[in-house]
């Protein structure tokens, strides 16, 4: 093909090899009924096997989302037992600072006592 050839000679010789290779694809050999078989047979196990992979790797997410939800309850209820542990301690060093107040106070009171006895046994005697 020369460039001098104007575009309808183009088109003329395009259409030309456009329809031999129309041609030439519809004389090709016709596939064996096994080969065919064989291969619908492969694109079947691959299918199946894509498939089965997909459901395993969705398993796997299950696992992982049930494994971290359950992770995640763990924590929420060893934070709740040691709040209640927190809070019990504290509720015991409350009752225990209120009970040697009281004592304190119990204390501070006899004294009182013993030196207002002090004073009345002085003054009676002098």
């Amino acid at each position: 093909m020369s460039y001098s050839n104007s575009i309808a000679d183009r088109l003329t010789e395009a259409q030309k090899a456009k329809q031999a290779a129309l041609e030439k694809f519809k004389n090709r050999p016709k596939l064996d009924e096994a080969v065919q078989a064989a291969r619908q047979e492969a694109a079947a196990r691959k299918q199946a096997a894509q498939e089965a992979k997909d459901a395993a790797a969705k398993q796997a997410r299950e696992d992982r989302r049930a494994t971290e939800k359950l992770a995640r309850e763990v924590a929420a209820l060893e934070a709740a037992e040691l709040a209640r542990r927190r809070a019990a301690a504290e509720a015991a060093a409350r009752r225990d600072a209120a009970e040697k107040e009281e004592i304190r106070q119990y204390e501070v009171q006899a004294k009182r006592d013993l030196m207002a006895a002090m004073s009345r046994a002085r003054s009676r005697r002098g």
